[in-house]
This record gives structure tokens, C-alpha cells and sequence, in this order.
């Protein structure tokens, strides 16, 4: 695993926690009040903020993904590195083939000699 993955596990574990601190408040609130009262404002807002919170964190929190690990806009490394192949080219189709093959892989039209 690449460290981003890494963080980016831990990230979603944190919405896991938040999510458990937001049902365990929600149920030590109807606990304590009761069934037949209304939840308050304060509690109210406390648990879906807990709950939106939670939710962004299990979506993995893209700011914080993008602020710990930046995408660089310009690699010294290259993207591709470009083989260059061995053999003659397919009088068919023009793609290379390997030495001492008869027929060409990639169209299967029968090479001359």
C-alpha cells in the first residue's frame, strides 16, 4: 500500500469513530430525556454536525486528501517510457514484429521471407 492509501484509510476510520460518537450521543440523549420529549436545539445540532462530519470523513474529506498529498503538476519523471521495438515491421499493418516470426501478431498476415 502507497502512504496516501494509508492515509486515506485512517481518514475513513476517523468517520467510522465519529459516526459511533454521534449514535452514541443520539441514544445517551433518548436515554436520558426519553421517548416522549423532543430532542433540543443544542443536542440537535451537536448530533448532525457529529453525523455530517462523520459522513465527510467516510467520503474520504478530499481537502485534507489533496493538502497532504498534492498532486504534482510537473514530473521529472515520464509518464511512459517508450520501448523501442525490435524487428521489421509488418508489411500489413506496420507494426513491429519480433525477429523470426512468420506471421505478424497483431493482424496475422503471413510475412515474407
Amino acid at each position: 500500500m502507497k502512504h496516501a492509501d494509508i492515509f486515506k484509510l485512517i481518514v475513513k476510520a476517523f468517520g467510522v469513530f465519529l459516526l459511533y460518537q454521534a449514535v452514541s450521543l443520539f441514544t445517551d440523549y433518548l436515554t436520558a430525556v426519553g421517548d416522549s420529549e423532543r430532542i433540543s436545539g443544542p443536542a440537535f445540532i451537536k448530533i448532525t454536525g457529529l453525523v455530517a462530519a462523520a459522513v465527510w470523513f467516510l467520503f474520504g474529506a478530499p481537502p485534507i486528501q489533496r493538502w497532504a498529498y498534492p498532486e504534482a503538476k510537473t514530473s521529472s519523471v515520464p509518464k511512459s517510457v517508450e520501448v523501442e521495438e525490435v524487428g521489421m515491421p509488418c508489411v500489413s499493418c506496420g507494426k513491429r514484429i519480433p525477429e523470426g516470426s512468420k506471421t505478424c501478431p497483431a493482424c496475422g498476415w503471413t510475412q515474407p521471407k
